[in-house]
């Protein structure tokens, strides 16, 4: 009895039951596409790096002129 019962309430609900399933999937498939364009995301500027040729210099600015004097300001060059 109780097996007639329940596929006559899955007869009912099978529309409510592919919606919860769609959503779910959905949820699901957000998810995942999240994750990969993280990870694409994170690798991107390294792989960009690496396909260019890019300076090595560095210009370190240790303040401006506060002196008054017209003297030109610290520069570090590596």
């Amino acid at each position: 009895m109780r097996v007639a019962r329940y596929h006559a309430t899955f007869a009912q609900r099978w529309a409510e039951y592919l919606g919860l399933a769609l959503v779910v999937g959905s949820i699901g498939e957000i998810a995942m596409g999240s994750i990969a364009a993280g990870q694409r995301t994170q690798s991107s500027y390294p792989r960009f790096l690496a396909s260019t040729n890019p300076s090595d210099l560095t210009i370190t600015h240790f303040g401006t002129n506060t002196a008054g004097d017209n003297s030109t300001p610290y520069f570090a060059v590596c």
